[in-house]
């Protein structure tokens, strides 16, 4: 049972409008292990009488935020099969989940499904195995929206059973005439896992180093609130003094100009 594994990272700026494409501030980060195996069963003869080939994609998705606390952390797990020697091939091997609704339709799963339309052609003549959508996952039409063009972007043609598009099934299509595309590309970025690890870090140091400037900048802060809140009155007078000395300044120079002129008309 031949298995490879593949790990990699990707880092993703958020999506604010998906149709205008524009892309937010905010960064994900994603450390994905790809996972391909191979099940065989030979018969008495020596042929094989089965074979069953699936790649797994498994991942954390990793907010700016929790790159400090270590937590709110998001599992994602996709999985695809093909048997060869049935002609059949499943894009979804009956699991496409991110586990956190607010990490959906910044392009992560349009990423791992190319990459999976692309493992898929390697058998160009198998037919996808039938894709079935019902109204669980189109509770609004907003979600019946991205869920349908989710997989009609690669080419995947639907028969659906009404006119609101919320329940239906794939039509059977060989995977030669699956469509890959590029828009991830306009927000994600592929790294090798040594250069994604690497950057984590880095980028954990930085908001380490941020947070500690916040945090004594805090307590500054709270010590000086204490100062105001133990003698407001003095520190009233204090601030008013410092705020207008330069009027101050001026008002005393006047006043010595003026007393020299007196001295000097007496």
């Amino acid at each position: 049972m031949p298995v490879t594994f593949e790990q990699f990272g990707l880092v993703v700026k958020e999506i604010l409008d998906y149709d205008k494409n524009l892309i937010g501030d905010t960064t994900f980060y994603v450390l994905l292990t790809r996972k391909e195996e191979s099940n065989e069963v030979y018969g008495k003869d020596g042929a094989l009488s089965f074979q069953k080939i699936k790649l797994t994609f498994t991942g954390e998705v990793i907010s700016e935020k929790s790159l400090i606390s270590n937590q709110g952390v998001s599992k994602l797990h996709f999985s695809a099969y093909v048997n060869p020697l049935k002609g059949e091939v499943s894009l979804t091997g009956g699991d496409v989940m991110i586990q956190d609704s607010s990490l959906r339709g910044h392009r992560i799963g349009t990423y791992i499904m190319n990459e999976i339309v692309s493992w898929s052609k390697k058998w160009p003549d198998t037919l996808v195995k039938s894709i079935r959508v019902s109204p669980v996952d189109a509770k609004t039409d907003e979600t019946r929206y991205r869920r349908n063009r989710f997989y009609e972007q690669f080419g995947i043609p639907f028969q659906y059973t009404s006119v609101e598009k919320r329940q239906g099934s794939s039509i059977p299509i060989k995977t030669k005439k699956l469509s890959n595309i590029s828009t991830w590309k306009s927000n994600i970025e592929v790294l090798n896992a040594t250069d994604f690890l690497t950057m984590l870090i880095n980028q954990k140091k930085h908001a380490q180093q941020s947070l500690e400037t916040e945090t004594q900048r805090s307590k500054y802060l709270l010590q000086r609130l204490d100062v105001i809140e133990q003698n407001p009155v003095r520190y009233a007078i204090k601030t008013l003094f410092w705020r207008n000395l330069s009027k101050i300044m001026q008002v005393g120079i006047l006043i010595s100009v003026s007393f020299l002129i007196y001295i000097e008309i007496q």
